[in-house]
């Protein structure tokens, strides 16, 4: 067999490896029997295409189920515990990804949001009221919450598939046949999880524009804080020229003091 061909089938035989692999570890996820390991808790496939999205970006995530879960439990501590006592600093600084992420004084308030996320990916249901147990930024404050969270909240067996659809069909074949019985002139009033999209989508909007405007207040104030840097700079400087010639000044009148010194003497 020639070099070329040789190189030919050794490419097309690894080809159909890597695609019996892929297909043999994965064939649960893709027929649907462990999407629910990809959901956290409280969560649901809103339909279909969102289902096949997750999936798809799982795969090219490289993470495990539990590090998938966590990834999308600290997004979520992230917005449920901006305000809460746990921040160790302005609350609207605790909103800011940059601020949390880069600033080493977050260090700690990062370290809990992280802790946080474990919980949820294990399967403990947090929300946002849950956050309103913690009265104080302490670690001592910390550690009876997760005791609270653990003692209190029914945890979720990622070992075994939920009794209840991952989609919600049923709601989606009730309201098919709600919208068969109204008629079909276009009168069929939109379905109250639909209302409720659309409160939610609204106040997504509001606290992205508010969102928006507290980051430009904080760019403002970093440039605040920048301009009085440089003033401080300024007056080190300032004050370094100032010594540099008293100290000239102290020179020139000991030298005086001398000259005068020997005319005193001669005389």
């Amino acid at each position: 067999m020639k070099l070329e061909n040789k190189v030919h089938y050794l490419k097309k035989s690894i080809f159909i490896l890597s695609f019996f692999l892929l297909t043999f570890f994965n064939y649960k996820l893709i027929f649907g029997q462990e999407n629910y390991k990809l959901l956290i808790p409280g969560e649901v496939f809103k339909n279909q295409n969102q289902m096949n999205n997750e999936i798809r970006n799982f795969n090219k995530s490289g993470l495990n189920y539990f590090e998938w879960r966590k990834r999308k439990c600290y997004r979520q501590a992230f917005v449920n515990f901006q305000r809460s006592k746990l921040c160790t600093h302005d609350p609207h600084m605790c909103a800011q990804d940059f601020a949390v992420e880069e600033m080493s004084f977050f260090q700690q308030y990062k370290k809990w949001l992280l802790e946080i996320s474990k919980l949820c990916a294990d399967g403990y249901l947090i929300t946002e009221s849950d956050s309103e147990f913690i009265k104080k930024p302490l670690q001592s404050e910390f550690d009876k919450f997760v005791e609270f969270i653990k003692l209190n909240k029914e945890k979720i067996d990622y070992s075994q598939p939920p009794i209840e659809d991952i989609l919600p069909e049923r709601k989606v074949r009730h309201t098919k046949s709600v919208q068969n019985n109204q008629g079909a002139h276009g009168a069929i009033p939109l379905p109250e999880d639909n209302l409720n999209d659309l409160e939610k989508e609204k106040e997504i909007e509001k606290e992205q524009l508010r969102l928006s405007k507290e980051m430009k207040i904080i760019e403002l104030e970093k440039k605040i804080l920048t301009y009085k840097k440089e003033i401080r700079e300024l007056r080190i400087e300032f004050d370094k020229m100032i010594l540099d010639i008293e100290k000239k000044i102290f020179n020139t009148e000991k030298k005086i003091n001398s000259v005068q010194k020997e005319l005193d003497v001669k005389n």
